[in-house]
This record gives C-alpha cells, sequence and structure tokens, in this order.
C-alpha cells in the first residue's frame, strides 16, 4: 500500500536482542531478531497484514559476535534467505556523507 502521509513508526523493544516497528494499526509491521542460536546475523521480518504471515525480508551479519555488522543482503518473495543471495558489504550499502552528523559506521 503507498503511503499517502508521513507514518508514524513506533519503536518497541521487546528485548534486548529484539525490536518491533510498526505504525499503531499494524499495516506496516517489522521484527527485528537476533537470536541466542545464531548470534551473528540479525534477521529483518514483515508481516504480511491480511494473511498474518511473517516473511524474511532482510539479513545483517557480523563475523564475529563483538564485531560490527558486516554485510547486508535483501531477500525477495519467495526466497527463505539461505545461500540464494549473497551478502552486499556494508560500507557499499551505507555510505556516510563526509559532513552528515552521526555515530559510527
Amino acid at each position: 500500500m503507498p503511503a499517502t502521509s508521513p507514518l508514524k513508526l513506533v519503536l518497541t523493544t521487546t528485548s534486548l536482542r529484539n525490536v518491533t516497528i510498526a505504525t499503531s494499526s499494524d499495516d506496516y509491521y517489522y521484527e527485528i531478531v537476533t537470536t541466542d542460536w545464531d548470534p551473528l546475523c540479525t534477521k529483518i521480518r514483515r508481516l504480511d497484514s491480511e494473511n498474518g504471515h511473517m516473511s524474511l525480508v532482510a539479513e545483517l551479519k557480523k563475523e564475529e559476535a563483538r564485531s560490527d555488522y558486516t554485510g547486508v543482503r535483501f531477500i525477495s518473495p519467495g526466497e527463505t534467505g539461505r545461500d540464494e543471495t549473497v551478502f552486499t558489504p556494508l560500507e557499499q550499502f551505507l555510505v556516510a556523507e563526509a559532513d552528515a552528523t552521526g555515530g559510527k559506521m
């Protein structure tokens, strides 16, 4: 559904490793999770509000537990995310502007 006006998204932290980003009506609902059993991969899932199904839309990966994220891959509908797409290095995906204010990337 195309947005015709700005969306108000609410960030909810359900634990140190889980975040939900959604509108109040859940028309836009994303779950961002890093599990205990796979701490080097953070998965982003989107809720299909029509059928209640959560679909994997992206993954972020780390090389080691206390490192920064090193790559991202987006999952097309129908893909599972396992070895079907390669990770794009974050420095290619996120490019900081030289004069921008912000944190470490």
